[in-house]
């Protein structure tokens, strides 16, 4: 069973990043279906009560860094910056806020800021490399291609990410 559940999520995680990069947007209801299927991998893993002591500790530290930067970025231009009119979509907002539900805060942790600076760091390759490409970040797409990759390739993922401890 732990195998197909695998795979769906592998085909929905690869559909997301296609429609980000393909239209530079995402189906909501794919990104909601993907985090239903690890927020109900991550409860039979752990149970219900620390499944939600995790995932809101998670919403708390995207809370605060979602907050930081509308505070840098309202500072910056002196009048307060809405993040989803200009710096990222609702899609990624979106992606990022269901990822909270599926993840320990260590694994939250490291697959966030490091899939932020994995996607960041190849982004900036490829602009230098195409600069007639589009200036949006595929962020979801990316988070999500980075999420395949390693359910393939670390055949432990669920022990080691969406196991609490």
């Amino acid at each position: 069973m732990q195998t197909y559940l695998t795979i769906v999520s592998i085909l929905l995680l690869m559909i997301i990043a296609y429609q980000d990069f393909r239209y530079r947007a995402v189906s909501w209801l794919i990104v909601v279906v993907w985090g239903a299927l690890i927020a109900w991998q991550s409860i039979s893993g752990s149970g219900w009560e620390i499944w939600l002591r995790e995932s809101m500790v998670n919403i708390g530290f995207f809370a605060v860094q979602y907050g930081a930067l509308t505070l840098y970025f309202s500072l910056k231009e002196r009048r307060l910056v809405h993040l989803a009119d200009v710096y990222i979509g609702w899609g990624d907002i979106l992606f990022i806020g269901i990822m909270c539900f599926g993840f320990s805060l260590p694994g939250f942790v490291a697959l966030y800021l490091g899939g932020l600076m994995v996607v960041l760091f190849v982004f900036l390759i490829y602009r230098m490399l195409f600069t007639k490409a589009s200036h949006q970040i595929p962020l979801a797409g990316g988070l999500a291609l980075l999420l395949t990759i390693v359910q393939i390739f670390q055949p432990d993922f669920k022990s080691l990410i969406l196991q609490f401890s």
